[in-house]
C-alpha cells in the first residue's frame, strides 16, 4: 500500500514538474516561463498559495511551504534565505 501511494505521489509531482508556469524575473520585465523550461539561475517570484516550479533556494522573503508531496512530512517548512543557504 505504501509503495502504491509513493508512486502516485511521484507521477503527481512529475505532472506538476512540465505543467507549472511560473513569473520569471527576466529584466527589465516579469514574464510567464513553464517550469519545464526552467534553466539553472532562473530568478522566479512565488506569491503565497501557488506551487514552486523547481528545486532552488529562497534569495529573499520568508515562506511556510507544504513539502508533503516530497517528504511524506505533514508540517510546512519555514524557508528563508538563511535556512537554504543562501545568504
Amino acid at each position: 500500500m505504501a509503495e502504491g501511494r509513493g508512486k502516485a505521489q511521484a507521477d503527481t509531482l512529475r505532472k506538476t514538474r512540465t505543467h507549472t508556469i511560473a513569473i520569471a524575473l527576466w529584466p527589465p520585465a516579469l514574464r510567464n516561463r513553464c517550469s519545464g523550461n526552467a534553466a539553472q539561475r532562473d530568478v522566479v517570484i512565488i506569491a503565497a498559495g501557488e506551487m514552486i516550479p523547481a528545486d532552488g533556494e529562497v534569495i529573499e522573503g520568508v515562506a511556510s511551504v507544504d513539502e508533503s508531496a516530497i517528504t511524506g512530512s505533514r508540517r510546512p517548512s519555514s524557508v528563508s534565505p538563511a535556512a537554504t543557504g543562501a545568504l
